[in-house]
């Protein structure tokens, strides 16, 4: 179920160290981590985990899944540096010196290796690319409808939040922004609303569908 300790390259190593620090996060000894592990269907002796982590045994594929899953991460918190990595990256490694930034970018779907996140200054082709190899490797939020209208209908609020969002995103672009800067800019957006206590007493768009004739929401009448 594991190679050697001889066998193990790069990534193998990260796992490794990315193993322990996030197992320690947890706060988990080997002994509960393996029982969690046998819980869930794939067994592996504390001693194994141990030795994992120590880079005397490698760990699989399955290992890799099974790991995510019963701590609470995804498969790439485990596989790849910390986004915050100061080194230089790992010639060895098949991804070769990329910053670690740039490999959670790549790993995420957002952007090919090798890549800077695009900007409107990029020619056209170097956009197609990057919006391609989003679309092939971001399948969750592939041809994803806008939300479906609630019952009474969609109120001029929301469609006027959902279209605020798209205006955003192409001024930014258009104002040189890159497509890695604005995705950092509504991700910190979104952590702040899922983090704030009382989100539906913020901002206009959280409320329901206006009374009929109440206008209040539309843009003209922001303006006025």
């Amino acid at each position: 179920m594991a190679g050697s300790s001889r066998d193990a390259g790069p990534a193998a190593r990260l796992v490794a160290a990315n193993l322990q620090r996030v197992r320690q996060e947890r706060g988990l000894g080997y002994a509960e981590l393996a029982r969690r592990l046998a819980a869930a269907g794939h067994p592996v002796a504390d001693t194994a985990l141990l030795k994992t982590e120590k880079g005397e045994r490698r760990a699989s594929v399955d290992d890799l899944v099974a790991l995510a899953v019963t701590l609470g991460t995804t498969p790439n918190r485990l596989l790849l540096p910390p986004a915050d990595d100061p080194g230089p990256g790992d010639a060895e490694a098949a991804w070769g010196k990329e910053p670690p930034r740039r490999l959670w970018a790549w790993a995420a779907g957002e952007v090919p290796l090798g890549r800077a996140p695009a900007s409107a200054a990029d020619d056209r082709a170097a956009r197609a690319e990057e919006a391609a190899f989003g679309r092939e490797n971001r399948q969750h939020l592939r041809d994803v409808p806008r939300p479906v209208a609630p019952p009474g209908g969609i109120s001029v609020s929301r469609n006027f939040a959902l279209d605020g969002i798209a205006g955003f995103i192409e001024s930014a672009f258009a104002a040189g922004l890159t497509t890695g800067e604005i995705r950092a800019e509504v991700e910190r957006a979104i952590t702040a609303a899922l983090t704030d206590p009382e989100p539906a007493r913020k901002g206009r768009f959280a409320r329901g569908p206006a009374p009929a004739g109440d206008d209040r929401d539309s843009p003209d009448a922001q303006e006025a």
